[in-house]
């Protein structure tokens, strides 16, 4: 038997470790990630106040249903004139109504539905007090008084009693 030379031995070892390596990895490729779902928290909002704020935040899965870390996300609101959204997902309530706010990462999207509803916080005095008048005939002037939501925002139509 024959002997081969150290040398000889490295060097068929140099040329085969990548033939072995590349062997090893199946010739190839993983197929590339796509963004099949966007999951947007929370599932719903309601505001009872214009002005007021929710954020949203947005998980973007791929066809695997792992998590695509800095995917991108663009925000859209499906009426503004109720409720706009900012790039980073914050929704403001601008006006009493519905809409829909919807995360897009490529051809991924999801929705939430977003109501906006006013709620009586306060009433203030605009006009009509320190009247005086005939028992069961009306006043001279009406009384008025505006009804704010908790942002100091006037309600538009809401009906108040006098007692």
């Amino acid at each position: 038997m024959r002997s081969v030379p150290r040398i000889l031995r490295i060097a068929c070892a140099a040329v085969a470790l990548p033939v072995v390596v590349n062997g090893c990895s199946g010739g190839g490729t993983e197929p590339a990630r796509v963004a099949t779902t966007v999951v947007i928290t929370p599932g719903t909002a309601s505001f009872t106040a214009i002005g007021q704020t929710q954020q949203f935040a947005a998980v973007v899965k791929d066809q695997n249903g792992d998590t695509l870390v800095n995917a991108g996300v663009t925000w859209s609101s499906g009426n503004t004139a109720v409720v706009s959204i900012s790039p980073s997902g914050l929704a403001t309530a601008v006006a009493n109504g519905t809409a829909q706010v919807t995360a897009t990462s490529g051809t991924a999207r999801q929705n939430v539905n977003v109501t906006v509803t006013q709620v009586a916080a306060s009433i203030l005095k605009v006009s009509g007090d320190a009247q005086t008048g005939t028992v069961g005939q009306a006043l001279a002037q009406p009384l008025v008084v505006q009804v704010n939501d908790a942002n100091a925002n006037a309600i538009a139509v809401i009906t108040v009693n006098f007692t």
